[in-house]
């Protein structure tokens, strides 16, 4: 069978095989959440003052290691980062991520099935979000801080085997 026609109309299926877990998705006991995914998204606007900020979702605690992708929201934000990073204290930063051994891990570029299972859960946080902000878009920090914890809360209190 050399036509490729025939080849996909009476050809043996082809099976794919499904590389290993990584040894984090399959360990047992531990912390909650201690391997995290984060992606972020947004952004929400709020006011500060007179001004008006952005704001973007991500997941807050302190993991052993985080993965995330290089999409548009993490790089665009750097410069965004850069700037808010230069009124902390570096020196604090990198001691407590030292002393909590934090390893940060970027997924490789156009694989975004490698995040799927957390990309899916920000997409039902994104879905709550938005239809809790679109009666008011523009928001206090502080409110917008609630309806994050709203939507921690109902995503967190769903059914284990219910992914929306």
């Amino acid at each position: 069978m050399d036509c490729i026609v025939c080849k996909r109309l009476y050809g043996a299926p082809m099976n794919q095989r499904m590389s290993d877990l990584p040894p984090e998705r399959c360990e047992t006991g531990g912390a909650a959440f201690r391997y995290v995914g984060v992606d972020l998204f947004g952004p929400f606007h709020v006011k500060v003052g007179r001004s008006e900020m952005k704001r973007y979702g991500l997941r807050r605690g302190y993991p052993s290691k985080v993965w995330s992708d290089k999409g548009t929201n993490l790089v665009g934000a750097r410069a965004e980062l850069a700037r808010s990073v230069r009124d902390l204290d570096l020196s604090l930063i990198v001691r407590e991520t030292r002393r909590r051994d934090v390893e940060w891990s970027f997924n490789p570029l156009s694989v975004s099935h490698h995040g799927g299972v957390w990309e899916r859960m920000i997409r039902s946080v994104h879905k709550i979000l938005f239809a809790l902000v679109i009666k008011s878009p523009r928001m206090v920090a502080d409110v917008l801080q609630t309806l994050f914890c709203e939507a921690e809360i109902i995503v967190n209190s769903r059914p284990p085997h219910q992914m929306q």
